[in-house]
């Protein structure tokens, strides 16, 4: 909200915010363009650190982040899923620790070019202090986001059983929309607003959950690609979260 008016985040920002907000965290925090900022998606507020100035925000039009959030709190950064990774082991660069790598698990069921995101640890951190927290945030949300050590890893482009190593779990942003929860929850959005438009565009802006003018359009869009072949939902979440080229790998932003 710039000057009592809406106004679109530019275009690094914008898939920077929607990457934070599709973990599923209520909060998340980044540096960009020399300024500090924090977000609340919760109370959907922007606050600038350095100026304490506090903005309202709203979500963006398209799918909803997921009820649990993905990862713990601290430190993450986004990777895009690169051929012949998913189920195997991958080495990263730790941007907060310099020397130090990450092992990252990349979920089997996961396809090049998805975003990925990866909890990293803070600096003076260990993996291991990191691979602790996001099975506890596991046992403590009922999710799956962490590796088993017993399970068959690739590793080196040979399976071994049993790997016993420190590593943490990657987390394929848009997972969760892409089996039944994203044909109801679209759907549903979708036949309401489908009713609404009888009584008029400002009504079928609620019917949505007042994401945005022209929301209506944008839901239509997303049911449509559904309802032609759910599959191909993960592809159309990259390109809404951002191209493959532009992802640097150290850009950090911390959740909680």
């Amino acid at each position: 909200m710039l000057e009592g008016k809406w106004s679109d985040y530019g275009d690094q920002e914008d898939k920077i915010l929607k990457r934070a907000y599709m973990t599923g965290q209520n909060n998340a925090r980044f540096h960009l363009r020399g300024q500090s900022y924090e977000y609340s998606f919760r109370r959907m507020a922007q606050i600038n650190k350095g100026s304490n100035k506090e903005r309202k925000i709203r979500p963006p039009m398209g799918p909803r982040p997921p009820a649990k959030p993905l990862l713990p709190h601290g430190p993450m950064i986004i990777i895009t899923v690169g051929s012949g990774q998913p189920g195997t082991m991958i080495n990263i660069r730790d941007p907060n620790n310099p020397g130090q790598n990450v092992q990252v698990y990349v979920p089997a069921h996961a396809k090049p070019g998805q975003k990925m995101a990866v909890p990293i640890p803070a600096k003076g951190e260990t993996v291991d202090k990191v691979q602790k927290k996001q099975e506890q945030h596991d046992k403590e949300h009922g999710t799956k986001t962490g590796w088993s050590t017993g399970g068959v890893v690739a590793v080196g482009g040979a399976a071994a059983v049993g790997v016993a190593a420190v590593g943490v779990g990657g987390v394929i942003l848009g997972d969760h929309l892409a089996g039944g929860e994203m044909a109801a929850s679209i759907g549903e959005a979708a036949v309401d607003a489908g009713e609404a438009i009888a009584d008029g565009a400002s009504d079928a802006v609620d019917a949505v959950g007042d994401w945005a003018p022209g929301a209506v359009d944008a839901v239509g869009d997303w049911a449509e690609g559904a309802g032609e072949d759910i599959a191909d939902f993960a592809g159309d979440a990259a390109d809404w979260l951002g191209d493959a080229a532009e992802d640097i790998g150290d850009f950090v932003m911390d959740l909680f």
